[in-house]
């Protein structure tokens, strides 16, 4: 269960270099990463609890 954890790091590094480059553009899709990456941690955690 180890590869959604490296894919949300994955996305997370892509917008965190994303933001190095664009700044402003760049707040947006760092929100829409952060959801995910939250989303992602919700279905992770409750797939362990069950």
């Amino acid at each position: 269960m180890k590869e959604p954890s490296n894919r949300v790091y994955a996305v997370l590094y892509l917008g965190l270099e994303r933001r190095v480059g664009k700044k402003c553009s760049a707040i947006p899709i760092l929100i829409v990463n952060f959801k995910r990456a939250l989303l992602a941690l919700a279905a992770f955690i409750a797939s362990r609890t069950r």
